[in-house]
Order: structure tokens, then C-alpha cells, then sequence
């Protein structure tokens, strides 16, 4: 009895510690042919923290040269804030590393060992969007770049953004990311399977 009491609480413990966890895939095209993947996870692990993570590989030929893309961001939330993340791009041979840790009044950055500070809380970033509608939430942290850029709500569940040059336009059903246009130069869709 004693045994099936400890197998019951390690149990209960170990299945508490996510509570809850969504899984969402998409595919990313260029010209309308399947060149990759991006899988989303967020994982609430307590009332009141959740993480989220993003991993995306694509490999694709434009205009005559191969490009193949690695991205990885890790973020967590408490209290609804940014309290630590990290953010690896990669681009055939080029590499961005990112850290972001929270320490109670403003955010210690590294990017690719460059040391900055962000002073203002950060409450939604890019990664948020493929598990939460923007509903009411004006601006975006872009985690690549180190900067908030305002979120245009243009009705019927699209949503849009201007960053680095481009534009995104995402696209909700009932609360779900259905689709993301990525324009910059060439237009990247990704599209919820």
C-alpha cells in the first residue's frame, strides 16, 4: 500500500509539472512547394507561467543559390512578462545567438556576445503569436531585432506587422494562427497543417 501511495504521488507531481501543452506544425512555401517546417509548443507550467517554444528548418533554391534556415526561440513568461529567452537564427553560414533574462526592472541581452538593455516589460513577442491571438495587444518585441514594432489589426482575424523592411500578415480562425505571409523580397508562407 505504502509503494502504490509513493507511485501515485510521484505521478500526480511529475504530470502537474506541465498542467497543460499545445502542439501546433505548420509548412513553409515558397512559390507554393513545401520547403520546410515550423513546430510550436507552448507549456503552461504553472497558474501563472507558460513557455513557448518555436523550431523552424526550411532549405530552398532562389535565384540560384541554396539557402538553408535553422531557427530556434525559447521564451518564458511569468506573470503574462518576458522573464528569460533565447533565440538562435541560422542562415546557411551565418549565425545569430540571442539570451534575454529578466531581472526585475529591465531585460540583460547578449546578442552574439554583445551585451545590451531593453527597459521596457515585454508582455507578447513573435513567438506568442503562433499560440495566442493578438486580440487587444498593440505592439510586438521582435526577439531577432531587439524592438517593438505596433501591431495593425485589420479586422476578419488578420493582424499585420512591418519589420526589417518587410511585412507579416497572420491570419486567425477561432483563435488559431491559421497562416503567415512573410514578405520581404520573397513571400514566405507558412500554413498551419
Amino acid at each position: 500500500m505504502r509503494f502504490l501511495t509513493i507511485l501515485m504521488l510521484l505521478f500526480f507531481s511529475t504530470s502537474s509539472l506541465y498542467s497543460f501543452a499545445q502542439k501546433r506544425f505548420y509548412d513553409v512555401k515558397i512559390f507554393g512547394s513545401v520547403v520546410g517546417a515550423v513546430t510550436v509548443e507552448k507549456k503552461v507550467l504553472a497558474t501563472n507561467r507558460s513557455s513557448f517554444h518555436f523550431n523552424s528548418d526550411a532549405e530552398a533554391v532562389l535565384f540560384f543559390v541554396k539557402t538553408k534556415t535553422h531557427a530556434v526561440t525559447n521564451v518564458t513568461f511569468e506573470n503574462n512578462i518576458l522573464v528569460k529567452g533565447y533565440v538562435l537564427r541560422e542562415k546557411n553560414e551565418e549565425r545569430q545567438e540571442l539570451f534575454y533574462t529578466w531581472d526585475g526592472s529591465k531585460y540583460l541581452v547578449k546578442d552574439d556576445g554583445k551585451n545590451l538593455v531593453i527597459n521596457k516589460k515585454i508582455s507578447y513577442c513573435t513567438a506568442n503569436f503562433f499560440m495566442q491571438e493578438p486580440t487587444n495587444i498593440k505592439e510586438v518585441f521582435v526577439e531577432r531585432f531587439n524592438y517593438f514594432v505596433p501591431i495593425e489589426h485589420l479586422g476578419n482575424g488578420q493582424y499585420l506587422t512591418k519589420v526589417d523592411g518587410g511585412t507579416n500578415l497572420y491570419t486567425y480562425k477561432n483563435g488559431i494562427l491559421q497562416s503567415l505571409k512573410s514578405t520581404k523580397g520573397v513571400s514566405i508562407y507558412m500554413e498551419l497543417r
